[in-house]
């Protein structure tokens, strides 16, 4: 049992590594660095803040993929579709007012702070040490690796054996100085 194989061996001794001992860059690094970040989409964000029906209607009128699927429909069928889909997101934000005003201006924050975190992280990385940045929402984080092409990305939809081959990546190679993590990965 393994009761027992531990208490033969502390009979013998007992080592005890740190994890300073074992990876010394690591006592070094900072535990967590905040970062404040100016947003460059004040305007939408008031919008929304402001009027959240009328700003998610406006969404659902500027979302790509849904245009591109109304987009092999006849004129009216699409004109037809799009009212409908505004009208059911405008419903669901009346009822849930609050959580979708609160998702909406999460996901703006998001957006607007992409600009100020590209300069951050390039003042950053000029310098010898790693970075990692969390982020809530996967188009964030994607608009920032299109920065860093050469980072370490982990977001939702990757298998355990990809998102592991991420960090090893960023572990292992001195020239991946920046990790992108969702923080709810």
């Amino acid at each position: 049992s393994l009761d027992k194989l531990h208490r033969e061996l502390c009979k013998v001794g007992y080592l005890r590594r740190t994890k300073k001992e074992v990876r010394p860059e690591l006592h070094r690094l900072p535990r967590q660095m905040a970062v404040a970040l100016e947003i460059s989409n004040m305007e939408a964000y008031e919008h929304a803040r402001d009027d959240i029906v009328s700003f998610v209607r406006k969404q659902v009128r500027e979302d790509g993929e849904f245009k591109l699927a109304l987009s092999r429909k006849p004129l009216e069928e699409q004109k037809r579709l799009m009212d409908m889909r505004q009208e059911q997101k405008a419903r669901s934000a009346e009822s849930a007012r609050a959580l979708v005003m609160l998702n909406a201006l999460r996901q703006l924050v998001g957006r607007g702070k992409v600009l100020a975190a590209k300069e951050w992280i390039h003042q950053f990385l000029e310098g010898d040490e790693k970075l990692v940045v969390f982020g809530w929402h996967q188009d964030v984080l994607n608009e920032l690796r299109k920065e860093f092409p050469e980072s370490s990305l982990i977001i939702g939809g990757q298998s355990i054996t990809e998102r592991q081959q991420q960090v090893d990546r960023f572990q292992q190679k001195p020239e991946v100085k920046l990790l992108l993590a969702s923080i709810g990965c």
